[in-house]
């Protein structure tokens, strides 16, 4: 297996360890971009130690938001771009706090467990500020088409 499709399986784990959070809700556009500015946070200190640089951890990440997530590739590509502008806390201090919560856990040798506890614990805190009734929900092409189905 190439370094690059490693770091692909190493990502969906982490996702899925992430989707498995007791309140996770898939149908939540929120809770699925702080999962993609966690694993955001886990790739780059995945890189860091693997000697991978940021074209490889784009990649990937698209790819994920694309075929594991289950986003357009447009989207996936416009949603890994804000994710490197919030790199910049001064973009979105929220993301930012996200991406790095990622980052540090990875660097201190996380486990998927942990991964998942942290995140969950930002769930906790994302749903606190964001009423479920206003949380953005992901409406399929059919519901789109025949929205009084």
């Amino acid at each position: 297996m190439n370094e690059l499709e490693t770091m692909y399986q190493y990502a969906v784990n982490v996702t899925e360890s992430l989707q498995s959070s007791e309140i996770y809700d898939e149908h939540s556009d929120a809770d699925d971009q702080a999962m993609v500015a966690y694993t955001f946070g886990v790739l780059n200190g995945y890189a860091q130690k693997h000697h991978l640089g940021a074209e490889e951890i784009h990649a990937v990440m698209v790819r994920l938001i694309s075929e594991h997530i289950g986003y357009p590739v447009d989207y996936s590509e416009s949603l890994i771009q804000f994710m490197i502008s919030c790199t910049n806390k001064e973009v979105n201090e929220s993301i930012y706090i996200i991406i790095h919560k990622g980052l540090d856990q990875y660097l201190e040798e996380g486990t998927t467990a942990d991964f998942q506890n942290e995140y969950t614990m930002i769930l906790n805190d994302i749903k606190a500020v964001i009423e479920p009734e206003q949380a953005p929900k992901r409406i399929n092409m059919a519901a789109r088409i025949n929205p009084n189905k």
